[in-house]
């Protein structure tokens, strides 16, 4: 198309020429016929160039969605978006992402085909052109070579400057934006603080750099617009005083004349490309800087895996730093200088400060660390606060009835009032209800409790957000495990008003919203929904009459099945009946479940239901440990992980093979994670499973002990032991040692992303478990961590599941 038009642009010299002599030679045919062609030359031309600029802006949209589409999955990839602090503005190569992946992309693919489709437009129009001046002029061709030279070079030098001050007034620009988002983003924060004065003054002070970079921006610009415009006005006298002497000589006629101007001003505009342009090759030059060195940055981050920059490891039930620098994450500004700090369990710390000085970033680097996971002890504090934001008094809630001389696991906090606050404390042997009256916080004292055996106010905090209580004392409800599911109760200034049976299993995200009660709720037989009820319109008789669900058809049900455990106590599972006849007995499926104060609850499960419908029993075991069924029950497993949980599952399998309803030869075990510790424990004593399927499996509890998650480093030392003096626990319970003992069949799935458990301890066994056994196989995946979330690599493993027990089964 450019080829086109400038063919076009180059016979239209020649057309003015012609068009020229017939009204210097008053000849009115030959300039009517060659307005006609002149018209038809412009006819030719309009489509030509409309579908140029059409296709120009519609190559330019699909660039910049493929370009943005890869740097948002750089960006989101290894935390790139954490370790590219944007709040950081000495970062002057990664400040702003997000401006550089909306305007400097869009600015970029928008330019770059506007640049390169003009350097061949230029390049064509010099190429046509240049030969019809050399055949009038080589004089003027000459003269024309030299003023481009002259005048481009000029106009670089200066505006070299100009690209670095763009490239300034991007950033500043897009940090002042910057300042007024957070301030929309962080209203809440900011009004609680009073952070209003030093916001202004920092969005101020942004505001400042914007304007001093643009006042000096201008200057520039206009020495430059001074400059190209007198380089544009010379370059107009050029055809005349050059070509004036040759025509008043006679050598050439008006119409050459014409033609030699046209065909100079074509040539000049391609030599002056650059220097017209000047303005904007200085913001494009900008952009792509900024551009390239984002997207240089979020390569390298997204291509390699974080390292952590800890400095501080304590050991110790307290947390202590010494030396240590404080810096935001990759970067090299300092926000704190050789900070030594010590604060014992018995003490905390309140940092202040005006908003922005580091407060957040202080509070990343100091962790959680404590000798008791939450759910096993932990302490209630209250702190009194002045109006200056300064601590007056700490308080620790201490009781004879509670906890004055027992482990006891407080459980979310919630103030209904200025003065009341509710949460649930499991000295009773269950998380049951307390309501503390704080009025004055030397006498913190209980203005309600509540016990009840048999149901549950809280679970152990595996994550964060889990919500039990939501409202205020005027209205508050209160969600509980009551048996095998969940009931709500209502509360009004402390008094119980009434209890809601529901469907669901389990939930999350439940809130009190104004006269509304908010929840996702799970059952065995449907999928989560979300539910809203009002409770301002009238006083409802139940919960569940409100709640309609789509059930799931031809589904099994959990059934509870309790049966004597380890040292004959009273333990719980679900046992799914298959809902096919294919076997004369059925087969059966034992699965032990991850994290061993977890707890299966009865909810749906695709799993399961997919080898209930192949005419499989499965059984899944909620052993000793489990949460939902009291304090003591979680304890069972204390100093015992790997023998009470494996013999749970082995005395419920004897079970339910004595009651005749599955086949005693043909039993496999499942497990995940812990539960995949659990599952081959199994298979090394006795004969009942004939073999294992783990996905990830805990293999070697020594590794676990120095390489865990922060959040599990001392789990350890309630499950098995102190280190140092159970070493041999230890090693004993770690399938890893034992693994040679093991002749059964054993299918094991593992990720090469897992963080949690490192796929390496598998790969260990994997040698060993195929020489042991022709059917034992080992798959692992490049693409998983801890927690399979492909869904091409979750329909491998069912298919591979499928095969392994077609094998070993031999059905």
């Amino acid at each position: 198309m450019l080829l086109a038009v400038n063919g076009i642009n180059a016979g239209i010299g020649f057309i003015a020429r012609d068009l020229t002599n017939a009204l210097v030679e008053k000849q009115e045919d030959g300039f009517y016929r060659i307005l006609g062609i002149y018209a038809c030359c412009f006819a030719v031309a309009l489509p030509i160039r409309v579908s140029q600029i059409f296709f120009t802006y519609k190559l330019g949209i699909i660039w910049r969605e493929w370009l943005s589409k890869s740097l948002v999955k750089d960006y989101m990839t290894n935390k790139a978006y954490y370790q590219l602090n944007p709040n950081d503005e000495e970062q002057t190569d990664v400040d702003n992402p997000d401006q550089r992946i909306t305007d400097d992309t869009r600015a970029f693919t928008g330019q770059s085909l506007s640049f390169t489709l003009g350097i061949f437009d230029a390049l064509l129009t010099f190429s046509l052109n240049i030969l019809i001046l050399w055949s009038i002029s080589t004089t003027l061709t000459f003269s024309l070579f030299g003023y481009a030279a002259f005048a481009t070079s000029i106009l670089l030098i200066a505006g070299k400057n100009l690209v670095k001050i763009d490239f300034d007034q991007l950033r500043y620009e897009a940090d002042f934006r910057y300042g007024l988002v957070h301030i929309r983003d962080n209203a809440e924060s900011i009004a609680f603080y009073s952070g209003e004065n030093p916001e202004r003054s920092e969005t101020e002070r942004r505001l400042g750099e914007v304007v001093r970079n643009f006042n000096l921006l201008i200057i520039w610009r206009v020495i430059i617009d001074v400059m190209r415009r007198s380089i544009n006005y010379a370059g107009n006298f050029f055809p005349y005083l050059i070509m004036a002497i040759p025509y008043f000589k006679g050598d050439i006629d008006y119409g050459r004349f014409i033609q030699a101007s046209f065909a100079f001003g074509m040539v000049e505009g391609s030599l002056f490309f650059i220097v017209n342009q000047i303005e904007e090759l200085a913001k494009f030059t900008a952009g792509i800087g900024r551009l390239e060195g984002f997207q240089s940055k979020v390569e390298s981050i997204s291509q390699t895996n974080p390292k952590s920059n800890q400095n501080v490891i304590s050991d110790y039930p307290s947390i202590l730093i010494n030396n240590a620098d404080l810096c935001p994450p990759g970067s090299n500004k300092t926000i704190i200088k050789n900070l030594n700090l010590s604060i014992d369990n018995n003490q905390s710390l309140l940092v202040v400060g005006p908003s922005g000085c580091g407060k957040t970033s202080l509070l990343r680097m100091i962790e959680w660390d404590s000798p008791c996971m939450p759910w096993e002890k932990n302490d209630l504090f209250f702190a009194q606060i002045d109006l200056d934001g300064e601590i007056q008094k700490i308080k620790k809630f201490s009781n004879k009835l509670i906890n004055s001389k027992k482990n006891v696991s407080f459980f979310q906090p919630y103030w209904i009032s200025e003065t009341l606050l509710v949460c649930s404390e499991d000295s009773s042997g269950w998380w049951n209800l307390l309501f503390l009256d704080v009025s004055e916080i030397d006498n913190i004292f209980i203005k309600k409790r509540v016990e009840r055996n048999l149901i549950e106010y809280g679970a152990p905090q595996w994550v964060s957000g889990i919500t039990f209580f939501s409202g205020n004392i005027n209205n508050l409800f209160c969600v509980a495990k009551k048996e095998n599911s969940l009931i709500v109760e209502e509360y009004k200034d402390l008094e119980f008003v009434k209890e809601f049976s529901t469907p669901f299993t389990s939930i999350s995200d439940f809130s009190v919203f104004r006269k509304k009660v908010l929840l996702k709720g799970y059952g065995s037989d449907f999928l989560g929904i979300v539910f809203e009820i009002d409770f301002a319109e009238k006083v409802l008789s139940n919960f569940s009459e409100q709640i309609f669900v789509e059930h799931i058809k031809d589904c099994s049900k959990p059934e509870t099945f309790w049966f004597k455990g380890f040292e004959d106590q009273s333990t719980h599972s679900f046992l799914y009946r298959p809902l096919v006849e294919n076997f004369r007995k059925p087969p059966l499926l034992v699965r032990a479940h991850s994290g061993p104060t977890s707890c299966f609850d009865g909810s749906y499960n695709s799993e399961v239901q997919y080898w209930t419908s192949k005419g499989f029993l499965v059984a899944e075991v909620n052993y000793g440990g489990s949460s939902g069924f009291g304090k003591a029950y979680r304890e069972r497993l204390d100093f015992k992980w790997g023998i009470v949980d494996s013999y749970d599952c082995k005395a419920l399998t004897l079970e339910l093979i004595n009651l005749n309803l599955v086949d005693s030869d043909k039993v496999v075990i499942f497990g995940n994670s812990a539960g995949g510790l659990t599952a081959l424990n199994c298979l090394l004593y006795g004969s009942i499973f004939t073999a294992a399927i783990c996905k990830y499996p805990v293999l070697d509890l020594r590794d676990m002990h120095y390489n865990t998650h922060r959040f599990e480093k001392d789990y350890l030392n309630s499950l098995v032991g102190n280190y140092e003096e159970n070493h041999y626990d230890y090693l004993d319970r770690s399938p890893l040692n034992q693994i040679n003992k093991i002749k059964k069949p054993i299918l094991l799935f593992h990720g090469k992303q897992d963080r949690v458990i490192s796929y390496k301890q598998t790969l260990k066994i994997q040698e060993i478990l195929i020489q042991n056994n022709q059917y034992s196989e080992v798959i692992f995946f490049e693409n998983e961590g801890h927690g399979f979330k492909n869904i091409k690599n979750k329909e491998l493993v069912m298919q591979k599941s499928q095969e392994f027990l077609k094998n070993v089964l031999n059905i």
